[in-house]
């Protein structure tokens, strides 16, 4: 792959960053060589956030006390926005039981928000799609 340094002054913080990058370019096709011409990078992270359309938070009904809930709705209530939730607790390998949020407790895609869930649950549980 070839960022020309124009394309690397424009996409430099991204590429700074030390995240998942989305890379769309030219394919550039010879004898000698085949590579790919960057003129564009995006943050996959930013990416999801903007594509989102809804969040999952995946939780062991081990793991999903009545406190925890309560933790849990007080971090979606302070990332509002326009992002539905589901929350999805696993009994047991073989059954679970999808909850649809109501609209106020919909929420912003953010990484913040998902770390912060996954400091509540001690896991990764929060995903976008």
């Amino acid at each position: 792959m070839i960022v020309w340094p124009d394309t690397y002054q424009k996409f430099f913080s991204v590429l700074a960053a030390d995240v998942p990058v989305l890379i769309s370019g030219k394919l550039d096709v010879t004898d000698e060589r085949r590579v790919v011409i960057a003129n564009a990078i995006e943050s996959a992270i930013e990416l999801r956030d903007k594509s989102a359309k809804e969040a999952l938070v995946v939780v062991d009904s081990e793991r999903c006390s009545g406190q925890k809930l309560n933790q849990l709705k007080k971090l979606l209530a302070e990332h509002r926005g326009r992002c539905p939730v589901k929350l999805i607790v696993r009994a047991s390998a073989h059954s679970e039981t999808i909850i649809s949020l109501p609209a106020e407790l919909q929420v912003e895609p953010s990484e913040s928000l998902c770390n912060r869930v996954e400091e509540l649950f001690g896991s990764p549980v929060m995903s976008f799609r």
